[in-house]
């Protein structure tokens, strides 16, 4: 089909994958074919409403930016009965979050963690050198692909800079500023630091409360410095 041409109508809208902040994500089918898509669709007429056409635009923006392994492709992006709808690839695997419900103790084990939180360190530094920083970390938008490699979700809350940051940790003045722009945030999508990530993959929640163990990881990874490490690494 020509991208002009393309619509809803070409799809066979197969289950519902999740439902965000601006829209919902379908599985879905293009006609004739055996190609599976997810499709984010969004009402423009809610977003009008809730003052969230900024938001879908940002995400939409950003995606057409992006090339690399472990972010999404965006195929197409058209409007069907006044209907934004992005279509990007799908991810067979789930998220994050419900592959570490499935693990013995629902967390991951530490070989795995690394494994997922090394990925995610890539897409973001990546995403910083095109100015973007990313503001919604968290399992659930880690998508996993058919071949076991994740892929970063959702970029409807974050900023774009007018001059690339380099990989924020705490003490970047850049850090400061993006937090207190992501102060007025509601869903407290301020955790963009790696050693936020990560215990909420390997034990839980990434809750203080959650008992000895998480409390021993956390002063292990406050004592580490994750950025020196990575900047050590042949290049």
């Amino acid at each position: 089909h020509g991208l002009g041409s393309l619509g809803l109508r070409h799809f066979n809208l197969l289950k519902k994958l999740g439902c965000g902040d601006i829209g919902t994500v379908y599985l879905a089918e293009l006609t004739g074919t055996n190609c599976l898509f997810a499709i984010k669709v969004m009402d423009n007429e809610f977003l009008e409403r809730r003052n969230k056409m900024s938001r879908a635009q940002t995400e939409k923006d950003i995606l057409k930016m992006l090339d690399h392994p472990f972010l999404p492709t965006l195929y197409a992006h058209f409007t069907s009965d006044n209907l934004s709808c992005l279509v990007m690839e799908c991810c067979p695997g789930g998220d994050l979050h419900v592959l570490r419900q499935k693990q013995p103790g629902r967390w991951f084990p530490e070989p795995a963690a690394r494994f997922y939180v090394a990925e995610v360190l890539l897409a973001l530094e990546y995403l910083h050198m095109l100015g973007v920083i990313y503001r919604d970390l968290k399992p659930e938008n880690i998508l996993v692909r058919d071949d076991g490699h994740i892929m970063v979700t959702d970029f409807d809350l974050s900023l774009r800079c007018t001059v690339s940051p380099t990989l924020l940790n705490s003490s970047s003045p850049l850090h400061a500023d993006a937090m207190r722009l992501s102060s007025g945030s509601r869903n407290g999508s301020n955790c963009i630091e790696p050693s936020c990530f990560r215990p909420k993959l390997s034990h839980g929640s990434g809750n203080k409360k959650k008992g000895k163990q998480h409390r021993i990881m956390m002063k292990k990874l406050k004592k580490s410095d994750l950025i020196a490490r990575f900047k050590s690494l042949p290049q």
